[in-house]
């Protein structure tokens, strides 16, 4: 059979696309089953030479990089981001995209974003992310848990600009982000509060806290506020506690504040290291008749949102059998909180995340005559 020269042309045209579509579908396959479930991760210096199935060689036009901290301690969450900015963005158009490849050596990854997606301890693209306009920079934010190890990690990226056309391209172009070292520190072993409360009596108030750890504790202040007015220039120290130096164990502590007034008082704790370093406390209030006697407030968490943990204050105004409980969105209970008798008074107490995912919780607190529901954020 004699084709014409037209017709050849058009064959081989077609015969080569084929080709061209089958060497690709090959070599994407083989990347998937030799290497990674999905072929957009292993594109890091850490473990890739980039996204070469797109181009082989880097593109400085493209650029790449991360932010956030540089020091954690081990086991810590930091939040970090990484931009993209220039590619086939720089020539304009409506269909010109931004994707990315992020991997740890030691540390550990996770998403924050619904554009992202996880795969074997690398974060890459669930969807890619499109540029508005030419000069536009992209960017995709993500958690970093150091590992338990003192050591210096490294964070790598790789930035991919591309046509959103369906197909890899040789003008789409990507480079690596300058590697990223985060410096691993021992973990310090803070003054942790675990409770403050302090009870109204007549002629007196009664303080008392408890740490679930200390270290290099020399003691602390006793601070009053009159009259709720919690500024800065207004607290008073009226007293000192000796610390316990350092300690894992559970220390309790008391103090009573004699007055011949009967007054609102405010009282924070100021934790003073031996080196001279110092934290302070949560604020409780003594309160004389503010609440009514059946029930209680919860007024407030700190921080919220909070990771892993918050400290929240109760208000009491009756002695009664207290139940916090910490619950999901969805209505399902995942954490007991507290439980126990408390008296009348401003209560402190711990909210751990520790070990949960993020979002959104409810905190119940309840005595045998009401409930109350406080919403919280777990963000890390």
């Amino acid at each position: 059979m004699i084709f014409s020269d037209r017709k050849l042309r058009k064959r081989l045209t077609a015969i080569n696309g084929m080709i061209f579509i089958a060497f690709v579908a090959f070599i994407s396959l083989a990347y998937t089953w030799t290497n990674h479930p999905n072929k957009r991760i292993g594109c890091t210096e850490l473990n890739g030479d980039g996204c070469v199935c797109h181009n082989l060689d880097r593109t400085p036009e493209v650029k790449v990089w991360i932010q956030g901290p540089l020091q954690l301690e081990t086991g810590e969450t930091g939040v970090y981001k990484m931009f993209l900015a220039g590619g086939p963005a720089m020539t304009g158009g409506s269909q010109m995209a931004g994707s990315h490849n992020i991997a740890a050596r030691y540390g550990t990854l996770a998403i924050m974003d619904t554009v992202s997606i996880l795969f074997w301890g690398e974060i890459t693209q669930r969807i890619p992310i499109m540029f508005a306009q030419v000069t536009d920079t992209l960017f995709w934010e993500f958690s970093y848990t150091a590992p338990d190890t003192v050591c210096t990690d490294t964070i790598y990226s790789t930035g991919l600009s591309f046509v959103l056309e369906g197909l890899p391209d040789t003008e789409d172009y990507w480079n690596f982000g300058p590697k990223f070292p985060v410096r691993i520190v021992p973990k310090i072993v803070p003054v942790e509060f675990t409770s403050f409360s302090v009870i109204a009596r007549q002629g007196y108030n009664q303080l008392k806290w408890t740490t679930s750890s200390e270290t290099n504790n020399q003691g602390f202040e006793i601070m009053r506020n009159d009259a709720y007015d919690t500024g800065a220039d207004n607290w008073v120290t009226i007293g000192f506690a000796a610390g316990k130096g350092t300690s894992t164990e559970q220390n309790s502590y008391e103090f009573t504040d004699n007055h011949s007034a009967s007054s609102n008082f405010a009282y924070r704790l100021k934790q003073i290291d031996f080196d001279g370093s110092y934290n302070f406390s949560g604020v409780v209030f003594a309160q004389t008749g503010s609440i009514e006697q059946k029930g209680f407030v919860i007024k407030g968490a700190y921080p919220n949102p909070f990771n892993p943990s918050a400290i929240v204050s109760l208000q009491i105004g009756v002695e009664s059998d207290i139940k916090a409980e910490l619950y999901s969105f969805t209505g399902e209970k995942v954490r007991d909180i507290f439980e126990g008798n408390l008296p009348s008074g401003n209560h402190l107490f711990k909210v751990d995340g520790e070990g949960l995912p993020s979002g959104m919780y409810l905190l119940r607190v309840s005595n045998n005559e009401t409930a109350a529901i406080y919403k919280m954020v777990l963000a890390k």
